[in-house]
């Protein structure tokens, strides 16, 4: 069948990125009474730099996504709704969606290279073995008889 093919642990990571903004959500709402809207915003960063560090950059960037629409349904007045009343909001949630994405794709490069650090180790550790096996094999055995 034609189409994006996508490996189970790929789809396992966005479930957890939608799992932690949603879990996030839910902590930030029962604390609502104690908690300013702007500090949820930061909040829902660590979510999203979590999500880049431990998942990688689409978990990441699906992360900043869905906690902006968060933010803006669950804490931005009017609540309920999409809807922003006051500009000063808009260019808040802007500010986040743009600093959340930021975030993700630098942690998500972070995770990568620490990755291709530990795949060029493995090579040449790989690299090495195989010399030393070839070298063993290369050179004749030498019985000595007396």
């Amino acid at each position: 069948m034609p189409g994006i093919k996508v490996k189970p642990q790929a789809s396992l990571n966005y479930l957890a990125a939608v799992t932690g903004v949603a879990a996030a959500t839910a902590v930030f709402w029962l604390s609502r009474a104690y908690l300013s809207p702007h500090y949820v915003s930061l909040l829902y960063l660590s979510v999203v730099v979590a999500s880049a560090t431990s998942f990688g950059i689409g978990p990441a960037v699906l992360a900043a996504v869905l906690s902006f629409l968060c933010w803006n349904f669950f804490f931005i007045q009017p609540v309920g709704t999409f809807y922003i009343h006051d500009p000063k909001e808009l260019i808040a949630l802007l500010v986040f969606l743009v600093v959340g994405i930021v975030c993700g794709v630098l942690a998500g490069r972070a995770r990568l290279a620490e990755q291709m650090e530990a795949l060029r180790e493995a090579n040449k550790l790989k690299s090495a073995l195989l010399s030393s096996v070839s070298h063993d094999l290369r050179t004749p055995l030498c019985f000595s008889q007396r």
